[in-house]
């Protein structure tokens, strides 16, 4: 295997080491036929050709009633979003390989986490809710649709990201080859141009994420402007579905049916949630909860309105004890959207920073931002330089000060510079 004009050998096994050296792979397990399908437990190798076989095998397994495989998918899904997911919906944490690594390495600066690697976690977990009507599955997709995927295309549509980091230090990325895979800009293009026409596709297929139906059953799972004309029961129904989310809590889902048969309208319950109010034609409901979405029964008349009222504080994310990565940071979200800071709001060396996560978060607007987003502003502490000497005794010398964050869909539109997602606290 050829790379950068040197050569390297990949064993067929790596025998008698219980931690292999970096650059000795198991191709088997790199190609995911280190074992029969439904005997595997453990998210290995090429995260893009994993995902995309995982997502092979559920669709296989509903199809043929394979209730074996289908545990090992769940499994797999288990392992890849508990243990090796960015917070971003990024997946693949290994640049060599483009990979995954072991649980709880997610590195933020050396992150791989490529575009077609999000878009294949969407497949596999589309997939899973055909035989699992769980809202578990959305959530995840929806970390993706609101973080991952934006992030990955300029906002003028011409630029793309291979990989997608959660930290940015240009002059690292030039000067550093262990860094050097991670673009302080988006790319025009690419070699292997894989991320570009595979980002289309997720965006042009959006429906099949938003709506499915089963039976007497229309499930909203997606949060986004649209009309979508389903059946149910062979009887046609129109829903149409209005706000101003995902950076406003406000969700209207208006019933045309056909016939005035009962049916039901399951609206996911999304995981950040902690406080909603629903309305039913401006009347409170309070619908039962099943597997994670609200459920409302009945015959429904054209015209109807369900409305939904989402509570979206902003809220400081800390992440599992095990992702050293991430060891005493925090991460600030709102929603579903996680927020970044950017070099052009708050100056180059945010790590300089550190945010007081017990201090009132505002809402701020912001230029340059598209739609109808915002930038928050929080309050922090900046520390101090101490001198010229490389290293001193610590001193606690801090200044306070406010700073700007900014959707991580649309870090990287301005001038470049650093960006950070997980914060000192």
């Amino acid at each position: 295997w050829e790379r950068n004009g040197r050569w390297s050998l990949w064993t067929n096994t790596v025998a008698e080491k219980p931690y292999p050296c970096y650059g000795e792979v198991d191709t088997r397990e790199y190609a995911q036929y280190h074992k029969p399908l439904a005997e595997q437990t453990k998210a290995t190798g090429h995260a893009v050709r994993a995902l995309y076989l995982y997502a092979g095998m559920a669709e296989a397994a509903v199809r043929a009633g394979d209730h074996t495989l289908l545990s090992a998918c769940r499994t797999l899904w288990n392992d890849v979003v508990n243990a090796q997911l960015y917070v971003t919906g990024g997946v693949g944490s290994a640049a060599m390989g483009e990979a995954f690594t072991f649980d709880y390495d997610l590195p933020n600066d050396s992150v791989y986490a490529e575009t077609c690697a999000s878009v294949a976690l969407a497949f596999f977990g589309r997939a899973l809710f055909q035989a699992d009507p769980d809202s578990v599955y959305a959530d995840v997709i929806e970390r993706v649709l609101f973080n991952a995927l934006p992030a990955a295309m300029q906002q003028d549509g011409r630029r793309y990201n291979y990989v997608n980091p959660l930290e940015v230090w240009p002059e690292r990325c030039a000067r550093s080859p262990v860094a050097a895979h991670v673009k302080p800009v988006r790319q025009p293009w690419f070699a292997c141009a894989c991320c570009p026409p595979n980002l289309a596709r997720m965006l042009t297929s959006l429906g099949r994420y938003v709506f499915s139906t089963s039976k007497s059953r229309a499930y909203l799972h997606q949060f986004i402007g649209c009309e979508a004309q389903l059946v149910l029961d062979g009887q046609p129904v129109r829903l149409e579905v209005t706000g101003d989310y995902p950076y406003g809590g406000n969700v209207a889902v208006t019933v045309h049916p056909q016939t005035a048969l009962p049916w039901a309208l399951c609206v996911r319950k999304p995981a950040w949630c902690q406080k909603a109010a629903l309305t039913l034609n401006g009347e409170p409901v309070e619908p039962p909860v099943d597997n994670g979405y609200w459920v409302l029964e009945r015959a429904w008349n054209d015209g109807d309105i369900l409305a939904l009222t989402l509570d979206m504080p902003p809220v400081f994310v800390q992440a599992h004890p095990k992702v050293r990565a991430d060891a005493g940071r925090v991460c600030l979200t709102r929603g579903p959207v996680v927020y970044c800071l950017e070099q052009a709001d708050n100056g180059e060396n945010l790590s300089a920073l550190r945010v007081l996560p017990g201090e009132p978060v505002t809402e701020i607007p912001l230029p340059g931002l598209p739609y109808r987003m915002s930038a928050l502003n929080l309050a922090g502490m900046r520390r101090n330089v101490c001198g010229d000497a490389l290293y001193a005794p610590w001193a606690q010398e801090e200044t306070p000060v406010r700073f700007i964050a900014v959707p991580y869909a649309c870090w990287g539109n301005r001038e470049p510079g650093e960006m950070l997602v997980w914060m000192r606290a």
